[in-house]
């Protein structure tokens, strides 16, 4: 079949919204967002970059998509590849395959762009194939967890509250650095979209947790190292869960080997519902 590659335009939103669902109508764990979930994902929460963001056509459908952002993440400019996806009637055309290589060309034409990062899916051992053939890389695993039911135990001393701001005072209680979606440099982009819980007790500022409340997704957890272990990030998933429109909240890509989060997680009630790989190619 021949295929037109065509940059994204905000106008075909909608042909992108049902090109999502379809490419992912058959995947490993459900992922159907709704029209508004959607929009808030690809222009806030990616902050897509049109030029870098290429859809396939087969006539007047759009048939497969590559979506990217560009930010500074780990102190390297990074794209970073939000969502690739070829519907099932067209997938086995190699347009993936196409699709990258025309933004590969793009992103070493700019010359800045050192390096792409995306996560798949443990599961999807096909994809991780295809990426690899392009020449990514391995470079660690990211578990994602979920909580529904139980409410944890929290202490009367510690005291919640909303903050209007992304305060540069919760770096100082991050025990690692979050994936490229809630870093430092790309979460202000959905703030629009996020809730952020503060935690104090007495008059110090004990941790922090920011969170999408039309989903449940916990963008960032963190309790300053001085007060671990004393119920504060209980009391502020407990808030969390009062607040989200969604009963199961959830947390993505902690770092496998980050073992006090993890644990801290699982003691709360979580579970770990699934992994992704995350792969980078230097460019």
């Amino acid at each position: 079949m021949n295929y037109a590659f065509r940059d994204f335009d905000e106008s075909q939103f909608i042909k992108l919204h049902q090109a999502f669902i379809g490419a992912f109508s058959e995947y490993f764990v459900t992922f159907q967002p709704p029209l508004e979930q959607f929009r808030n994902r690809i222009f806030n929460k990616l902050h897509l970059l049109p030029s870098l963001s290429l859809m396939a056509w087969h006539k007047d459908e759009m048939v497969g998509f590559m979506l990217h952002t560009v930010n500074v993440y780990q102190g390297k400019v990074t794209a970073y590849n939000g969502g690739t996806g070829v519907i099932p009637s067209h997938q086995r055309s190699h347009i993936a395959t196409q699709l990258y290589e025309i933004l590969l060309g793009r992103m070493r034409d700019q010359g800045t762009i050192t390096r792409v990062l995306l996560e798949v899916v443990e599961q999807n051992t096909k994809a991780a194939r295809f990426y690899e053939s392009l020449g990514f890389q391995f470079t660690r695993v990211l578990r994602c967890f979920s909580l529904q039911g139980e409410l944890p135990k929290i202490s009367p001393d510690i005291e919640v509250k909303k903050s209007d701001l992304l305060k540069t005072e919760y770096l100082t209680h991050l025990s690692f650095q979050p994936s490229f979606l809630d870093s430092t440099s790309q979460l202000p982009h959905n703030l629009a979209n996020e809730i952020i819980l503060e935690a104090r007790i007495g008059e110090s500022l004990a941790g922090h947790l920011v969170f999408q409340p039309q989903n449940g997704r916990i963008s960032r957890v963190a309790v300053h190292k001085d007060f671990r272990q004393q119920g504060v990030a209980s009391a502020l998933i407990q808030n969390a869960l009062m607040r989200s429109g969604d009963p199961k909240l959830t947390v993505m890509n902690i770092p496998e080997d980050e073992h006090p989060t993890i644990e801290a997680l699982k003691a709360m009630g979580f579970h770990n519902e699934l992994n992704q790989f995350e792969l980078e190619l230097i460019i």
